[in-house]
C-alpha cells in the first residue's frame, strides 16, 4: 500500500470518515495530509514565530469531526487552521498557549490532542487535561487527569466520551462536561 515516509513522525490521526490521514513530523516541523484513497499528499510548515527557537521533541495533531479545521501542536503551543480558508497554509488562524495564561507554563508540552463534541481536548506533559473552545481561543477548563504525561486521547463513536492513557499506566474514560472519570482501567 501507499506509505507516509519520514524519519521523525511525531503523531498522526485519521479523519472521522477515514479518507484523510494527518501527521506531524518533528525534524522539519511539518504537518502533512495524505489522501487515504489516492496517496496524494499536501504539507505545510508549522509557522509560529515566537516558538521558532524551541526544540520540538513532541508534536500532536487532530482533525475536527467535520474536517473544517485541524489542530497541530509543537512544544506547548497549539495552532488551529481552518481548512477551507486560503490562509490555511502557513500561519494558523488561532494560537492556543498555556504560557499566555501562565508564564510559568513555558516548560509544559502538549502530548496529545483530540476533538470531542466540538471542543479541543489537550493532554499535557504534567498530567493535566485541558479543554479549549478553539474557535474563540479560550480555555474552558483543566483537570488533573494522570500522574505524568497524557500520551493518548481516543474519542468514542458517540463523540461525547473519550479515554485518556497516561504515563502512569492508567486508562480513564471520561464524558465531556464531567470533571471526574467514569471508569478507571489498569489501576
Amino acid at each position: 500500500g501507499d506509505q507516509a515516509k519520514s524519519d521523525s513522525i511525531g503523531a498522526y490521526a485519521f479523519s472521522a470518515e477515514g479518507l484523510t490521514v494527518i501527521l506531524c513530523t518533528l525534524e522539519d516541523r511539518r504537518v502533512q495530509f495524505w489522501d487515504a484513497q489516492t496517496g496524494g499528499r499536501h504539507q505545510l510548515d508549522f509557522e509560529i514565530a515566537e516558538e521558532a527557537e524551541k526544540k520540538f521533541s513532541q508534536c500532536a495533531v487532530a482533525l475536527a469531526p467535520n474536517n473544517s479545521r485541524f489542530a497541530a501542536s509543537y512544544a506547548g503551543v497549539i495552532g488551529i487552521w481552518d481548512r477551507a480558508s486560503p490562509e490555511g497554509v502557513g500561519k494558523p488562524a488561532r494560537v492556543l498557549s498555556l504560557e499566555k495564561l501562565n508564564p510559568r507554563a513555558s516548560t509544559i508540552t502538549v502530548h496529545s490532542l483530540a476533538y470531542v463534541d466540538r471542543l479541543l481536548v489537550a493532554g499535557y506533559s504534567v498530567g493535566v487535561l485541558g479543554v479549549w473552545r478553539d474557535q474563540q481561543g479560550h480555555m474552558l477548563g483543566a483537570a488533573r487527569a494522570h500522574e505524568g504525561a497524557i500520551w493518548h486521547i481516543a474519542v468514542a463513536s458517540d463523540g461525547a466520551r473519550f479515554a485518556t492513557a497516561g504515563r502512569d499506566g492508567v486508562i480513564k474514560v471520561w464524558r465531556m462536561g464531567d470533571r471526574n472519570p467514569l471508569r478507571l482501567l489498569g489501576e
